[in-house]
Protein backbone atom coordinates (compact mmCIF):
# COMPACT_ATOMS: atom_id res chain seq x y z
CA UNK A 1 0.00 0.00 0.00
CA UNK A 2 1.68 3.58 -1.30
CA UNK A 3 2.12 5.85 1.96
CA UNK A 4 0.70 9.31 1.80
CA UNK A 5 4.17 11.03 0.91
CA UNK A 6 4.97 8.42 -1.78
CA UNK A 7 1.92 9.38 -3.25
CA UNK A 8 2.48 12.94 -2.88
CA UNK A 9 5.89 12.71 -4.41
CA UNK A 10 4.35 10.84 -7.45
CA UNK A 11 1.90 13.32 -8.05
CA UNK A 12 4.37 16.02 -7.89
CA UNK A 13 6.42 14.85 -9.56
CA UNK A 14 4.74 13.90 -12.93
CA UNK A 15 2.86 17.60 -13.31
CA UNK A 16 3.66 19.53 -15.94
CA UNK A 17 3.32 23.07 -16.98
CA UNK A 18 2.32 23.63 -20.43
CA UNK A 19 4.38 26.05 -22.44
CA UNK A 20 3.05 25.34 -25.83
CA UNK A 21 -0.41 25.25 -27.38
CA UNK A 22 -1.89 23.50 -30.73
CA UNK A 23 -3.52 26.47 -33.30
CA UNK A 24 -6.58 24.71 -33.13
CA UNK A 25 -9.49 25.51 -30.79
CA UNK A 26 -10.84 23.48 -28.52
CA UNK A 27 -14.43 22.27 -29.26
CA UNK A 28 -17.89 23.65 -27.20
CA UNK A 29 -17.99 20.34 -25.49
CA UNK A 30 -14.04 19.89 -24.46
CA UNK A 31 -14.77 23.08 -22.83
CA UNK A 32 -17.61 22.58 -21.22
CA UNK A 33 -16.02 19.31 -19.77
CA UNK A 34 -13.30 21.40 -18.69
CA UNK A 35 -15.04 23.94 -16.81
CA UNK A 36 -17.54 21.01 -15.12
CA UNK A 37 -14.41 19.28 -13.71
CA UNK A 38 -13.35 22.50 -12.11
CA UNK A 39 -16.13 23.08 -10.13
CA UNK A 40 -15.06 20.32 -8.27
CA UNK A 41 -11.85 21.94 -7.74
CA UNK A 42 -11.18 22.78 -4.25
CA UNK A 43 -10.62 26.93 -3.24
CA UNK A 44 -9.63 28.80 0.02
CA UNK A 45 -12.19 28.33 2.28
CA UNK A 46 -14.55 26.71 0.02
CA UNK A 47 -14.68 30.49 -1.47
CA UNK A 48 -15.01 29.83 -5.15
CA UNK A 49 -13.35 32.91 -6.41
CA UNK A 50 -13.83 32.56 -9.72
CA UNK A 51 -15.87 33.92 -12.45
CA UNK A 52 -15.17 31.95 -15.83
CA UNK A 53 -16.00 33.73 -19.49
CA UNK A 54 -15.84 31.93 -22.52
CA UNK A 55 -15.48 34.28 -25.50
CA UNK A 56 -14.57 32.47 -29.16
CA UNK A 57 -13.44 33.71 -32.81
CA UNK A 58 -13.27 37.65 -33.14
CA UNK A 59 -14.80 38.65 -29.91
CA UNK A 60 -12.04 36.81 -28.43
CA UNK A 61 -9.55 38.80 -30.38
CA UNK A 62 -10.64 41.78 -29.75
CA UNK A 63 -11.10 41.71 -25.78
CA UNK A 64 -7.32 40.17 -26.42
CA UNK A 65 -6.11 43.60 -28.23
CA UNK A 66 -8.21 45.65 -25.27
CA UNK A 67 -6.11 43.49 -21.95
CA UNK A 68 -2.69 43.84 -24.31
CA UNK A 69 -3.48 47.44 -24.78
CA UNK A 70 -4.70 48.33 -21.25
CA UNK A 71 -1.57 46.39 -19.98
CA UNK A 72 0.73 48.91 -22.13
CA UNK A 73 -1.40 51.60 -20.16
CA UNK A 74 -0.46 49.91 -16.87
CA UNK A 75 -5.02 50.06 -16.59
CA UNK A 76 -4.54 46.24 -14.96
CA UNK A 77 -4.18 45.76 -11.77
Amino acid sequence: MPTPASTFTGIARSRHSVRKFLPAPLCSSDIRGVLEDAQSAPSNSNTQPWTVHVVPGAARDALSKELIKADDEERLS
